[in-house]
């Protein structure tokens, strides 16, 4: 409730000192492993010498690796400078407001950036899998680099909603958006696949019962067809062992009467 009416309950008391040098340090790591690994991914994709990474999707990966690189390349720093102001107990000794707020913006920016690229990474998926034809002239290279830079101005214009309600309020706003947009994104590009897939396997199952019917339908026709002609093929072998048995018998016969 504190955060909904934009009060802070710890904005008066100071972190232990111990906790302030181990955000620092965490803060000098991530950005390490944040800015290298990023770094590579938009590399690949810009400086592909045969260009055949330049596709939406990858074009939508590296809109992600880019706002995750600003974060390790700028948050970070600024997280650590923060941190360290923080745990030499130097920001009681001047206006730290300011540098809060920057430090909150360029986080709050970014982080959108990330969640809006990580939409539309779903949102390519979706089209590619359940609409595969129409995929490829709906959503070009050119058109994924516009929607790129969309997905910026939108970030950075949602961020200044910051300097309106204020920290507390925009942070209580973010994390609830975020957690609602992935839910939503979640049941929209999974439902209609799953559905698909589901009917898919039903209609596939259909199939093997009815090729398993015909198929145990033609074994016993063609079992009933092998007797029939295992029969005939039989009554023909003991007609012509008894027909000579006959013919002697009847011709033996005769022979006695004479």
């Amino acid at each position: 409730m504190s955060l909904i009416l934009g009060i802070d309950p710890c904005e008066n008391i100071t972190p232990p000192t111990h906790l302030s040098f181990f955000t620092a340090s965490s803060s000098i790591l991530i950005s390490i492993v944040v800015s290298v690994g990023n770094f590579l991914v938009v590399i690949a994709v810009i400086w592909n010498p045969y260009k055949d990474l330049r596709t939406p999707f990858n074009y939508f990966v590296a809109n992600l690796s880019f706002a995750d690189l600003v974060v390790g390349l700028i948050l970070g720093p600024l997280s650590t400078i923060f941190h360290i102001f923080e745990g030499l107990d130097m920001l009681t000794h001047f206006d730290s407001q300011p540098f809060k707020d920057a430090v909150h913006v360029v986080y709050f920016t970014f982080c959108t950036a990330s969640l809006f690229s990580l939409t539309a990474l779903a949102l390519d998926r979706y089209l590619a899998i359940m609409h595969p034809q129409s995929y490829r002239t709906h959503l070009n290279p050119v058109r994924a680099l516009l929607i790129s830079v969309l997905l910026w101005i939108v970030s950075i214009l949602l961020s200044m909603i910051y300097f309106i309600v204020g920290y507390n309020r925009y942070r209580f706003i973010f994390a609830n958006t975020a957690v609602a947009v992935t839910m939503i994104e979640l049941i929209f590009t999974n439902a209609k696949p799953f559905e698909a897939f589901a009917t898919t396997d039903a209609s596939m199952g259909h199939f093997a019962r009815v090729y398993r019917r015909e198929l145990d339908h033609e074994t016993v026709d063609d079992v009933g067809e092998k007797n029939d002609e295992n029969t005939g093929h039989c009554n023909a072998v003991v007609s012509s062992f008894l027909s000579p048995i006959i013919c002697f018998y009847l011709h033996h016969q005769s022979l006695h009467r004479l």
